[in-house]
């Protein structure tokens, strides 16, 4: 049984493919990981969105709440 031939025994355009579906794996997993990133950034922001919407919900609902005691103690 033949032993498979070493990157640098293959032809030259074999090589340039082997070359090139590297750096597009590369590329690709750069974009992955750039698009992990901007998910993560989005889920991040949408959740400080919720947190300051529930506080401010919360405060409304004071002021609510003293308003109304004031209306009724007069």
């Amino acid at each position: 049984m033949k032993a498979a031939p070493t990157q640098q025994e293959l032809p030259e355009p074999v090589q340039r493919l082997i070359r090139n579906l590297r750096s597009e794996a590369k590329d690709y997993r750069k974009q992955r990981t750039y698009a992990r990133q901007e998910t993560a950034q989005a889920r991040l922001e949408a959740a400080r969105y919720r947190v300051e919407r529930n506080e401010a919900r919360a405060e409304l609902a004071a002021l609510r709440a003293e308003l109304e005691a004031a209306r009724r103690n007069g």
